[in-house]
């Protein structure tokens, strides 16, 4: 009886311990620019639906040093905190199309008219 609960313990921790690797090898995978990129473009197409070249978007999302809107200045892009200059890539809710980079305040607050279907959205 002894035996079998060792047995159990000694399994059960060694399962633990690679788990442990494995999502610590994730977290700084995610944290890493590729990681951080890959998971942007994911967010972007399965979150919000966005399509189109995000490949592209990325790049300019990247690049952006400006809002859009107001011309503040953004966070840089690997910053975790969110702040009301924080980067959004603003998108039709209708044709799901890129419209712009906004800081987190202009996106909330004011929209960009779409190129396509000339809506506020």
């Amino acid at each position: 009886m002894f035996f079998i609960q060792f047995l159990f313990l000694f399994i059960n921790y060694n399962m633990e311990k690679k788990i442990y690797k494995s999502s610590l090898k994730h977290r700084m995978w995610r944290h890493s620019q590729k990681g951080y990129k890959s998971h942007r473009i994911s967010n972007w197409k399965h979150n919000y639906e966005i399509f189109g070249d995000l490949e592209l978007f990325y790049q300019i999302w990247e690049t952006a040093e400006k809002c859009d809107v107001c011309e503040c200045l953004l966070n840089p892009i690997y910053n975790r905190q969110k702040t009301f200059n924080s980067r959004a890539l603003d998108h039709c809710h209708q044709c799901l199309i890129p419209k712009g980079i906004l800081c987190k305040d202009c996106n909330i607050h004011k929209k960009l008219k779409c190129p396509c279907c000339d809506e506020y959205n």
